[in-house]
């Protein structure tokens, strides 16, 4: 507070309130164009989006209660609304959401993949589908089901709280209201729960969602070209001004780029830094947080317990090893582990299940996770893990339910998993242009171990290719998803290959479920896999933006990691990426990032000029060495890389975390090692680590996510089609 002062107490307060009025409420209808891929059909590939505003920011409980009706009506596949129109084939995705932090919330549905020339009949069918649906009376079961998860879900708050609860601040206090207003939930849910008694929920879905007055409509439509000829018209209006400029604005425009140009090179001056409220090395801990694990054998099933506060809740995770499952079943399935939990059971079916799910779980997912120990990077174990939160009083409900989905849920339903996979398909369309990093950085580093060929498998370029083929001839692969899906059952889901985790305040007991299992055998303590993708790797996708990575090991020259890399790190990318790259080259972001395996990654994120980027990584140890043989005072960026790899975590996270280093075979002691090597370190340290990124930069593999135009920019890239 007294910081703050610092700053406002050079104004008064002034009395003006600015006023916002609220806009008038109308129909209108346009249209937009949006790219596809220049190998994909443009048929039945339209998009719509219908909205309208449908109440007051103030009416929170009111939108709480139509977030509830969404998810009941279109939340999954199963859901009424969201089934009858994937039945109808009319399109092959729907969405209903409410803007709950809006001025004026509007209430939206997004219909994906049209039919051509179907769209009256699209909207005649959700007619007609909702106003049975509101006749006959919303599904109670449904509602309470929904209201129970986002309880739930409020009571289980994501790190950093303090943060979130700032931003969430905002939702009432931006527009004159109380700053609390949308940080509790207590009574909302009480208040739902009665309007659930008293008709309130059927009433509102009749005011509301037969209402189609004042709708505004957004038609999406499908273009192979528009991409191109946004840059054609931008590099055609800038041309346009220059052939404008006198020769005196054109030199008047040459000077203010070359001071800025100068402005950004030039660092804060030693008293502009002074200004900087800054600890010191004795304010920070030595010591790493600690998860203790505590092992025991129940039954012959191998069990760990994290102690950590978590308010009740249990987070339990099951660990299946995979070690006798190829690359390819690997990545199969983990697609089909998307499945579970969406698909009927032997007893239930689908929708009756997602509320059994809603009711008994906070949390339910199915995936897949590899492990290494130590520096081995020629193995590494893959485990199937079936993670859930649940609170005391449900647990043994929902191991019961959580038993029924692992035994019996039915593969068999073809026409419900292809749903999925074309859904899975459109998604993966988006994945360039949301989070082009994650791939390029999972791409050019699938070379370096085995861990790292699964990640790549599960959930990179790889992964897309896969879901390509299943969404262009899904019938060639139904023999071995049944197949997969049957050793899965089988064999996989055994006490002999099974470790359970749990995370709570106490232990708790999973005998319901482990007690069912079969025996089975072991499988091989861990297996070898490779992956070789090109070493410089571009993939071209429907992106107007571009990320530019590189990845390596330090194994690559027989080097180790120490914790002092962490803080050479934390300099490239604050100091020398964030200019170059994030200042400079106009990208949203950059960093550089090193694991204790001996990972290096570096990354630019939405980046407009992907080959001054690459430049730039090979300039990374010169910057770094002259900073080590600077006078500069390294203690704040040490202070600073501490803050950095020891954030805030929530309970689940804090668990998820000990898991990773049980698994993986990391001591508390090599933790508190690298630690003291990250607060320990010299100049003489930097100085070596700027030598490594020399080595780095010459032999790591590249990966550029863009479009093709850019990616022709980047030098020798071998190009393949996201």
């Amino acid at each position: 507070l007294v910081m703050l002062d610092e700053y406002f107490s050079q104004y008064e307060k002034s009395e003006y309130l600015p006023v916002v009025t609220p806009a008038g409420i109308h129909a209108c209808e346009d249209s937009i164009c949006f790219e596809v891929g220049a190998e994909e059909d443009l048929a039945d590939k339209g998009r719509l989006c219908i909205g309208k505003i449908v109440a007051d920011w103030t009416e929170k409980e009111k939108l709480l209660a139509l977030t509830v009706i969404n998810d009941a009506l279109c939340g999954s596949n199963e859901s009424p609304l969201k089934r009858a129109v994937l039945s109808s084939g009319l399109a092959q995705d729907m969405d209903l959401s409410v803007d709950e932090e809006a001025f004026q919330p509007a209430l939206e549905l997004d219909l994906i993949n049209i039919k051509d020339g179907k769209e009256k009949e699209l909207l005649s069918l959700i007619r007609d589908t909702m106003k049975d649906i509101i006749e006959k009376g919303l599904d109670h079961d449904a509602l309470e089901a929904s209201i129970n998860r986002m309880e739930f879900r409020s009571r289980e708050p994501d790190e950093p709280q303090g943060l979130i609860r700032c931003i969430t601040a905002f939702t009432g206090w931006l527009h004159g209201g109380d700053p609390l207003k949308y940080c509790t939930w207590d009574n909302d849910f009480i208040v739902a729960r009665r309007w659930l008694q008293d008709g309130t929920f059927d009433r509102l879905a009749r005011e509301i969602y037969l209402d189609e007055s004042n709708l505004s409509v957004l038609r999406g439509i499908p273009s192979h070209t528009i991409s191109d000829e946004k840059r054609g018209k931008e590099a055609q209006r800038l041309q346009k001004i220059k052939d404008g400029m006198t020769a005196m604005q054109m030199d008047t425009l040459k000077k203010n780029n070359a001071a800025l140009m100068t402005w950004q090179q030039t660092p804060d001056s030693p008293e502009a830094l002074a200004t900087l409220p800054l600890l010191s090395i004795s304010d920070v801990n030595p010591e790493p947080r600690l998860v203790k694990s505590i092992e025991s054998t129940e039954k012959g099933v191998k069990t760990v317990f994290h102690p950590v506060s978590c308010h009740g809740i249990h987070y339990i995770n099951f660990f299946y090893d995979l070690t006798d499952y190829t690359l390819e079943e690997l990545q199969l399935l983990g697609l089909i582990c998307d499945l579970f939990t969406k698909l009927p059971t032997g007893n239930t079916d689908a929708l009756l299940l997602e509320q059994k799910i809603k009711n008994n779980f906070g949390r339910l997912s199915f995936g897949i996770r590899s492990f290494s120990k130590g520096l081995d990077r020629a193995a590494c174990t893959p485990k199937l893990t079936v993670s859930c939160s649940v609170l005391d009083d449900k647990l043994n409900d929902a191991l019961d339910l959580l038993y029924e989905i692992m035994m019996t849920t039915d593969f068999s339903v073809h026409d419900r998993i292809k749903e999925i996979i074309m859904q899975t398909e459109e998604s993966n369309k988006q994945v360039a242009a949301r989070s082009g990093h994650v791939l390029g950085i999972s791409a050019a580093g699938s070379r370096y171990s085995s861990a790292n060929a699964v990640s790549e498998m599960l959930n990179g370029y790889s992964s897309i290719q896969l879901v390509h083929s299943l969404a262009k001839d899904y019938d060639a692969y139904t023999g071995r998803i049944a197949a997969l899906c049957d050793k899965c059952v089988k064999q996989t889901f055994v006490t002999k290959r099974l470790t359970v985790t749990i995370s709570g305040d106490t232990s708790c007991d999973v005998s319901v479920l482990t007690d069912r299992l079969p025996e089975g055998t072991a499988a091989p303590e861990k297996t070898s896999y490779k992956l070789d993708l090109p070493a410089s790797l571009g993939l071209s996708g429907t992106t107007q933006v571009c990320f530019a990575e590189r990845s390596w090991n330090l194994g690559e020259i027989g080097l180790k990691f120490d914790g002092s890399m962490y803080v050479g790190a934390n300099i490239i990318s604050l100091c020398y990426l964030w200019n170059r790259v994030r200042v400079q080259g106009g990208a949203y972001g950059s960093g550089m990032r090193v694991t204790p395996a001996g990972g290096i990654d570096c990354y630019s994120y939405r980046d407009p000029s992907p080959d001054k980027t690459l430049t730039a990584y090979s300039e990374m140890g010169t910057f770094l060495r002259g900073l080590a043989q600077s006078g500069e005072d390294i203690e704040k960026f040490v202070i600073s890389t501490v803050s950095g790899t020891d954030p805030l975590v929530s309970p689940r996270d804090a668990g998820s975390m000990a898991d990773t280093r049980y698994f993986n075979g990391i001591s508390y002691e090599e933790e508190k090692n690298n630690r003291s090597r990250m607060l320990n370190t010299t100049k003489e340290d930097l100085a070596r680590f700027a030598d490594v990124l020399d080595e780095f930069v010459k032999k790591s593999a590249v990966c550029v996510v863009g479009h093709t135009a850019a990616l022709k920019e980047c030098g020798e890239l071998t190009v393949l089609e996201i």
